[in-house]
């Protein structure tokens, strides 16, 4: 009866959606979301809800869960028109070295551009279709390093670095095989393979994609 009272999650989704000038899909791709998660979901997740107020401080977490309270916590002040740079990763430093990204960025004179959320490491431009629509050929994608022995969301999109140069797969786990794991495209055309652990040197969650129409 509380959540018929105080509307569902959707609408007060789409409520912020609107409070930001973007669609509801965009606003999920900021917090690394699938497209349509909060239509399928009954309740936020504490994880999720984590995510959301590191991306969105000045959001009130328990109106957004319950519908209690104002959308906005009084207590933050943020200035979202403050732009928010992060490095263009080149295609060359994409080829498969035994560096980091980021000592590669300093290596080349990386284009600074924004980034339309905080707190990620840097940008790469997508080449392929193998993960389109979500990810489509030229579009930038922006990443932000994770440890992968605390947390790896299965099923997600990642930007590994390997030995062998740059992938962004959702990545699968290998059932009785933690060696390896499998990389998986978003576009049915593109079959799936197997990459060795051992041979990634950084993972990068994807937490955005932006693209040019």
């Amino acid at each position: 009866i509380l959540n018929i009272l105080m509307g569902s999650i959707i609408n007060r989704v789409k409520q912020v959606a609107t409070y930001y000038n973007t669609s509801v899909v965009k606003w999920e791709e900021t917090l690394g979301l699938s497209p349509s998660h909060f239509y399928n979901i009954k309740a936020i997740s504490r994880r999720t809800a984590r995510n959301i107020n590191k991306v969105y401080p000045e959001l009130n977490i328990e109106w957004l869960i319950t519908g209690k309270g104002e959308m906005l916590n009084s207590n933050v002040v943020l200035n979202r028109n403050t732009s928010y740079t992060v490095p263009l990763l080149p295609i060359a430093a994409q080829g498969g070295t035994p560096d980091s990204f980021e000592s590669q960025v300093e290596t080349y004179e990386c284009e600074m551009i924004v980034s339309p959320v905080r707190d990620v490491t840097l940008a790469v431009t997508v080449n392929g279709d193998s993960m389109s629509p979500e990810y489509p050929n030229g579009s930038k994608v922006f990443v932000q390093r994770v440890n992968e022995k605390s947390f790896i969301e299965w099923g997600a999109t990642y930007l590994l670095n390997t030995v062998n140069g740059a992938v962004i797969k959702n990545v699968i786990p290998v059932k009785d095989d933690d060696t390896k794991i499998i990389c998986r495209s978003i576009n049915p055309n593109f079959a799936d393979f197997p990459v060795n652990v051992s041979d990634i040197l950084e993972w990068y969650r994807v937490r955005c994609c932006v693209t040019i129409k």
